[in-house]
């Protein structure tokens, strides 16, 4: 698998990859919505896929999601 990487350098155009989020101490699958509500911000994967309101999460590192079993 991949290293955790700064923040700063992770993909701000909506890609989904794994942050590790301080706040709450969990690794989370989410992307960073550039016009989520007027703000710039990290959504979670969930609320992506369903449209479900979540709270702003606020990582420190990130890396790509894995590839799928084969």
């Amino acid at each position: 698998m991949s290293e955790w990487r700064p923040i700063e350098t992770a993909p701000l155009d909506g890609t989904e990859v794994l942050v590790w989020d301080e706040d709450t101490q969990a690794v989370q699958r989410a992307a960073y919505i550039p016009y989520w509500g007027g703000d710039p911000t990290w959504q979670l994967g969930t609320c992506l896929q369903f449209g479900d309101e979540t709270s702003q999460l606020s990582p420190t590192h990130w890396m790509p999601l894995p590839k799928a079993p084969a």
